[in-house]
């Protein structure tokens, strides 16, 4: 739209975001192409709506219906206030199939503060992506995946990339170009990678796309190894029961 000069000529109320991470950029890219601000929604396909953005900015979650908690990712224990965890949901109003600790697999971390909009429901600071897109350094440090897109956003010359953690030695870096690209880029890109994971081997492919994940999800980072041996907490996972 911001390249061809298309505009919506219906006055819009909002537009909702769902699905995936919404990153500040995208909110802004999303403002100033329809003319609306963005509403963000926090949702599982199979959980429903877990937590909506209010007129004030704030992530007030649906505590109508479920509970949420959110866990130490190394420990399993609930995590305090204003400190990153697993998301964890049990249903309130799920009759057909209920829900207990059910490990979204999604990293968030929760207020310690209200909201001025006057809503008693409790907020969620940030929702920060999913668990799997967590990487592990050489010497053991956790580092979330959306660090790679602050990276990345400021660079003219890539179109897309994927980074792709396959232990803690070795990563790919796939990039598609676009028509600014500049060689210099991405060897920013690797020293900054090595200088977060460590002095580990990099492989850069260079790629015309980077296919989306089944359910049409772009994963800008991927890690292919067990997070901790536990893998966290003694819930059910989302990926089986």
């Amino acid at each position: 739209m911001k390249e061809q000069g298309l505009r919506i000529t219906k006055k819009l109320k909002g537009v909702v975001s769902t699905a995936e991470t919404l990153y500040d950029d995208q909110r802004l890219l999303i403002q100033s192409s329809f003319g609306a601000p963005v509403i963000n929604e926090y949702g599982a396909r199979d959980g429903g709506i877990i937590a909506y953005e209010c007129p004030s900015g704030s992530m007030h979650i649906a505590e109508e219906n479920l509970i949420l908690e959110i866990v130490d990712i190394q420990t399993g224990k609930k995590a305090e206030d204003g400190h990153s965890g697993l998301v964890i949901v049990t249903d309130l109003h799920n009759c057909s199939m209920p829900r207990l600790r059910y490990q979204l697999g999604d990293v968030a971390r929760l207020s310690n503060e209200g909201c001025e909009c006057g809503k008693q429901l409790r907020v969620l600071q940030t929702i920060e992506g999913r668990e799997d897109d967590i990487f592990v350094s050489r010497e053991g440090k956790l580092v979330h995946g959306h660090f790679w897109n602050h990276i990345a956003r400021n660079m003219n010359g890539i179109k897309q990339f994927q980074l792709i953690q396959h232990d803690r030695e070795s990563v790919t870096l796939k990039i598609v170009k676009n028509e600014k690209f500049k060689p210099e880029e991405v060897e920013f890109f690797v020293h900054q990678i090595r200088d977060v994971l460590g002095d580990i081997n990099i492989n850069v492919v260079y790629c015309e796309r980077i296919e989306p994940t089944a359910s049409g999800k772009l994963r800008y980072a991927v890690r292919e190894f067990p997070l901790l041996p536990h893998e966290g907490v003694a819930a059910f996972r989302r990926t089986g029961w």
